[in-house]
């Protein structure tokens, strides 16, 4: 009865920890523009509050005799009920002068720091409790920590796919309540058998595993466990970074990355061996050599490529979380145990969260990690007696013939880097070389560190990189391709805007926005009337769009990223705004929070391009945003969104809206053809004209408008159709998006 009650209760208590976790985030996310790093600042919040639980359970057992300690958990785990249901706490706007890191923080402690905090502490605490019993296996409650790690992820599972498809975040918040209640009276069980079984020394022979157990604990040893738990916690937050920044900031791709964490602790804590350590160590070194390789090559399935993403970080979290597992104490370290392995948690969220945006102006530390990881692998006995020595000259001997490769003879390198066999074939023949050095940890991770260098300069040297800048919204790099003279603008791996580096071209809009488009389409429909025209463009990039603005109209950008602003008005990079509109109105800040504070019927027409990398923020493409924008909009206004996005499909989603709204709605995919060189022109001059047509990009657009005689023109232009409904995808709003039908399943990376 004792084991079975602690388990139900360990198992629901982490599910509640866990759940509310992707839950509040999602609640939170509108107001920052759904960034990526919304969950990952989450992240650090949730691992501080956890290490300061570790904390009050680890100093509470001593300074009071468990049974006591008991009663004053359970007042503090019903004093959480002041601030339930969960809420976004009112009247609580980001800065948009700042970064929004301190404030999101603050907002996450006063609006679920309490729950949270309770929460935390009873997972360490019922082990503790569990090991002051008569039970059998209280010498070694370990087990109870697996029986936790299993609750989360079966939280963390069912969260995208039973509850965040099904019900909205009100409904969620209600059923968490209800699950909190239950834990309580489960938690009041808990006590009740503690005090009715209890045992006031641990006895180290109740059973045998227990003599195992380090019994002895020092600070090396201490260094070791906050170590093994840094370099894990670093990946975390690295990986989900890696693909959130691609595909979208949603609940389904933060917790896969997080189960996979806690499903490593369930199994090097399982009582069983489930999968042998060395098993792991041998696998790793196979596998962090093809992550490398995948990371820069790009001709591989975008489906594959998270694959091996997600394999990399199971198995290396898995070789840390081994070696941790081996080094755990008796039970009577338990609770200081598990407040040094959440301190190492805790830096390594910092670390990614906080500090590397500061010291990193790229996303170096998700390959820091990974070779930190290596560096903290097992020797190996045909490893045991190497030379420190070498382990330091091998590594920088290859670094210097790479370096050699790459700079005395750039033909060879020319010749790599215009076939991709041929950039494998590289890569491979140096991943063999470091594969050498895995028997002895730090001459492979340095070597590792290596190959790392040598691909990315594979990768990038193709385009001079001008400026690379970081901040909460994710990487933007400008890069001027020298060949073709123009330069351009990523956000993480998405081109965003390109501009000709000739000042005769310098007004003439390129990449999703030419034309011949559907931006130039609808802009040249508006301009047959000779009236001036009000627009509104959420998301600034380039600039590129001013063009289209005539010097009678009124021009208003609405960009929540200060960066984005400062790289559009420098003139080092981009002339769009200089060039076509000086005087435009620009207004930092979440669109939707701005756009409330405008004048209703303000707006002839209404431009959503407001997607970071192919990262899409939800709260502008809800039935609550739909309704603003119409608000905001003339009553023959048009709304135009890009949709273009290589992994979701948002047509239906459109759909659905529109024809909720009973609005007028039209698609166009845009495939631009290829232009050559015009005939009379000079020899550079018809090369920059077929440059050009290299920077006009494909692009899905959707117009939407109050009726049919209001999208004009357009309503006959058969290069535009009518959208297609789906009832599957149902319809989203703030409190229900579901991005699980929206994926397009079938898809290869591209190459921008």
């Amino acid at each position: 009865m004792i084991q079975l009650v602690y388990t139900g209760t360990l198992v629901l208590s982490a599910a509640l920890l866990f759940t509310i976790q992707p839950m509040f985030a999602s609640m939170v996310l509108p107001s920052l523009g759904g960034s990526p790093a919304v969950w990952n600042t989450s992240m650090v919040f949730y691992q501080a509050v956890l290490l300061a639980g570790y904390a009050y359970a680890h100093f509470s057992t001593r300074l009071l005799d468990v049974r006591r300690q008991s009663i004053l958990h359970l007042f503090l785990l019903v004093s959480a009920f002041i601030v339930l249901p969960i809420a976004v706490a009112t009247n609580w706007s980001p800065p948009t002068d700042t970064t929004p890191v301190l404030w999101l923080i603050a907002l996450l402690t006063v609006s679920i720091g309490l729950p949270f905090f309770a929460l935390s502490a009873t997972a360490p605490l019922l082990q503790k409790w569990f090991a002051h019993t008569h039970h059998t296996y209280a010498s070694n409650p370990y087990f109870l920590y697996a029986a936790s790690n299993l609750g989360s992820i079966l939280a963390l599972l069912a969260y995208p796919i039973l509850l965040d498809p099904f019900l909205g975040l009100i409904d969620q918040s209600t059923t968490w309540t209800f699950g909190y209640g239950g834990l309580v009276i489960l938690m009041v069980a808990c006590v009740f058998l503690l005090w009715r079984n209890f045992a006031a020394d641990i006895l180290a022979d109740h059973h045998p595993a227990a003599e195992e157990l380090t019994s002895e604990v020092d600070w090396k040893l201490r260094t070791q466990w906050m170590m093994l738990s840094f370099v894990p916690s670093s990946l975390l937050l690295g990986v989900t970074t890696h693909i959130t920044t691609d595909i979208a900031s949603v609940p389904l791709l933060w917790v896969i990355p997080l189960a996979l964490y806690l499903l490593t602790f369930i199994i090097v804590f399982s009582r069983r061996t489930v999968i042998p350590h060395r098993w792991v160590v041998s696998v790793h070194a196979y596998l962090v050599l093809i992550f490398v390789i995948a990371l820069y090559v790009s001709v591989l399935s975008i489906w594959v490529t998270l694959l091996i993403n997600f394999l990399m970080f199971f198995v290396s979290a898995m070789l840390c979380h081994g070696e941790l597992a081996k080094r755990r104490p008796a039970a009577k370290h338990l609770t200081e145990f598990y407040l040094w392995m959440s301190f190492g948690g805790v830096l390594g969220g910092c670390f990614n969260a906080l500090l590397a945006p500061l010291l990193f102006n790229s996303a170096l530390e998700y390959p820091l990690a990974i070779v930190m990881a290596c560096a903290l692998r097992p020797v190996l006995s045909e490893g045991r007696n190497g030379r420190w020595a070498l382990d330091l000259i091998l590594p920088a001997l290859l670094g210097v013939v790479l370096l050699a490769v790459f700079t005395v003879t750039p033909d060879i390198l020319e010749l790599i880097q215009a076939a991709t066999p041929a950039v494998i074939m590289f890569c491979t023949i140096i991943g063999m070389v470091v594969f050498g050095f895995s028997p002895r940890p730090v001459r492979f991770a340095l070597g590792i560190a290596v190959l790392f260098v040598a691909i990315h300069h594979l990768a990038s040297s193709e385009h001079t990189t001008l400026l690379t800048a970081r901040n909460f919204f994710g990487v933007h790099t400008v890069s001027r391709d020298e060949s073709r003279q123009f330069t351009i603008l990523k956000h993480g791996t998405t081109m965003h805007g390109a501009q000709s580096t000739n000042p005769q071209k310098w007004r003439e809009p390129l990449t999703y926005y030419v034309h011949e488009g559907p931006t130039g389409q609808v802009f040249t429909a508006l301009h047959s009337d000779p009236g001036e025209l009000s627009i509104a463009v959420v998301g600034l990039g380039t600039g590129a769009i001013a063009c289209y603005r005539r010097p009678e109209d009124n021009l208003t950008f609405y960009e929540i990223d200060a960066s984005i602003l400062e790289v559009a008005q420098d003139d080092r990079y981009f002339h769009y705004l200089d060039e076509c509109a000086p005087d435009a109105r620009i207004v930092l800040g979440d669109a939707r929070l701005a756009l409330v504070r405008e004048p209703d019927r303000k707006f002839d027409i209404l431009i959503i391009d407001a997607f970071s990398s192919d990262s899409i923020p939800i709260h502008l493409l809800t039935r609550e945003a739909i309704d603003l924008y119409f608000r905001k909009l003339e009553n023959d206004g048009l709304l135009l969104v890009h949709i273009s996005n290589q992994y979701l499909d948002l047509e239906p989603v459109l759909a659905n809206l529109s024809q909720q709204a009973q609005l007028a709605a039209r698609i166009q995919f845009f495939s631009p053809k290829k232009l050559s060189p015009t005939t009379g022109l000079g020899v550079e001059e018809a090369t920059t004209e077929a440059h050009l047509g290299d920077f006009h990009n494909a692009s899905l657009w959707v117009l939407l408008a109050a009726n049919e005689q209001a999208l004009g023109r357009i309503a006959t232009d058969r290069r535009w159709r009518l959208l297609e409904p789906d009832p599957a995808v149902g319809l989203w709003t703030d409190d229900y998006s579901n991005i699980t039908k929206v994926l397009r399943w079938k898809m290869t990376k591209t190459s921008d």
